[in-house]
């Protein structure tokens, strides 16, 4: 399952509305057996979706100044009550 957008208005983070997103996505991705991927060009992303169990997979450069980061969460992982 791959998650091609996902973002808060900066006005309403800190509100959890993220980590509800992401539970039920990993709620679904783990009913059905599913590795969950992502991807991300802002270096910054990538502490919030290690966070959430996502791992680098790969990284490759389109133009010198811009990375592309592929990232996946195992299927295995666990969602704990109140935690993604």
């Amino acid at each position: 399952m791959h998650i091609e957008y996902a973002a808060v208005r900066k006005e309403k983070q800190g509100q959890s509305i993220g980590s509800g997103l992401f539970r039920e996505v990993f709620l679904h991705a783990a009913e059905n057996r599913l590795a969950v991927t992502l991807e991300t060009h802002k270096k910054g992303n990538m502490e919030l979706y290690r966070h959430y169990g996502f791992e680098i997979v790969e990284r490759f450069s389109k133009t010198p100044a811009l990375q592309q980061y592929n990232m996946a969460r195992s299927r295995h992982c666990v969602i704990a009550e109140g935690r993604a």
